[in-house]
């Protein structure tokens, strides 16, 4: 008698989640277009290996969403850390992009 033997079809890898930690509080003005565009290369090259990057001021940025009360981005940022695979941390991100000229 023979045998059916099903053949799974590959499946895509999961991807890894990222929640990449910057300062949002006190960034300056000044700072904010160029250290969020820096981010946004960092999502960009983070999905190149499948790494799923969250970005916190796309959701909780201070300025951007100031009608959000701090409670709500408490609970949001923490469940977006503890569901993670990894935290990047761009925190000196000023640095990075070799700080600004007065």
């Amino acid at each position: 008698m023979k045998e059916n033997i099903a053949v799974q079809a590959e499946q895509p890898a999961a991807h890894l989640r990222a929640y990449l930690a910057t300062a949002l509080t006190g960034l300056p003005d000044s700072e904010r277009e160029g250290t969020f565009a820096l981010c946004r290369r960092l999502q960009s090259l983070c999905a190149e290996y499948g790494v799923v990057l969250y970005l916190p001021f796309d959701h909780t940025d201070p300025q951007s969403h100031a009608d959000v009360p701090n409670a709500v981005v408490y609970e949001r940022d923490r469940k977006q850390v503890i569901t993670s695979d990894f935290i990047p941390d761009a925190l000196h991100i000023r640095e990075l992009r070799g700080g600004s000229r007065e």
